[in-house]
């Protein structure tokens, strides 16, 4: 990617699209045109995801060689899924073969992070920043499920482990600490509009996974730093969501489950989640959830 920069650059062309894929992945017969449609060709955006369908095949059963991708997708959709149903404004996948980034904007965050694992995680959430980042629903990447031991997480990672063990279950994070982060982002006007002692009293209106996570003090400092460098309640929320950015989400899921909550198998909680956004009709394996959370996916803005 570093590379493409330097070349839009020779060129002059901070509005070049860098794309980023993986060698093995494969793409629909549209992917370059809706790039140019919808990033390219759109002034107000700066870099996007895109949609993606690792490939499953058609048996959800235990014996399954897809039964690990399968799961663990399924994770992946749940996880934003639930941000989206909360009103997170973040609510994006950070799968690395399937985003991509203006030229200028790529230099402007200082390129792709050097680490060894989560790369694109990061990478992403220098992007979302800006509000300008988006979804491409209207084209698919395939990435490879292959199994991979470079990282000790993501989709490789994980494939590896699902494959050791056809009865193994994938533990995914629960609704319920979702649903505490619902609370406290329904709370911001109420803090941006309050001062120092109803906010310490809004502390204790916080559910128990929150408080846990969040030390009362440090709670007070980073409030009146937001409130004091904001004049009204659209920039106090963008400071709020700088502050609680994708990060600190996943630090907050992983620092409650176990103390707080405990997780649940993926297609369980993937239940949970349907349940929550009214879904009445439920369907009954993995692979037909993980089928409707694409279609929920396709559907998002």
């Amino acid at each position: 990617m570093d590379e493409a920069l330097r070349r839009f650059d020779a060129l002059d062309n901070p509005e070049g699209v860098i794309v980023c894929l993986d060698a093995d992945c494969t793409v629909h017969e549209d992917y370059f045109v809706s790039l140019e449609k919808e990033l390219l060709n759109n002034s107000k955006a700066c870099a996007c995801s895109l949609y993606f369908e690792h490939p499953v095949g058609d048996d959800p059963g235990p014996a399954s060689p897809y039964r690990g991708i399968i799961l663990y997708e399924l994770h992946l959709r749940y996880y934003v899924g639930a941000l989206r149903a909360i009103g997170y404004p973040f609510a994006f996948h950070t799968v690395g073969s399937a985003m991509a980034a203006k030229a200028g904007e790529y230099m402007r965050v200082g390129g792709m992070n050097r680490r060894q694992a989560g790369e694109d995680f990061y990478f992403i959430q220098k992007l979302v920043q800006s509000g300008r980042y988006f979804s491409i629903n209207s084209t698919s990447v395939y990435p490879s499920p292959r199994q991979s031991h470079r990282v000790p997480f993501g989709t490789g990672a994980t494939i590896g482990k699902l494959a050791e063990d056809s009865e193994q279950q994938f533990f995914t994070y629960n609704m319920d600490a979702f649903r505490e982060l619902e609370v406290l982002f329904s709370m911001k006007e109420n803090l941006f509009r309050s001062g120092k002692r109803e906010r310490d009293s809004l502390y204790d209106d916080l559910p128990p996974g929150l408080r846990y996570f969040l030390d009362r003090d440090d709670w007070l400092m980073k409030l009146e730093e937001i409130r004091s460098n904001t004049a009204g309640y659209e920039s106090f929320s963008k400071r709020f969501f700088g502050w609680f950015n994708m990060f600190r989400t996943v630090r907050f899921m992983n620092s409650v489950h176990g103390e707080v909550h405990k997780r649940k198998p993926v297609a369980l909680a993937a239940c949970d989640l349907l349940y929550h956004i009214g879904h009445d009709v439920i369907p009954d394996d993995a692979l037909q959830l993980l089928k409707h959370f694409r279609q929920l996916d396709r559907e998002s803005h």
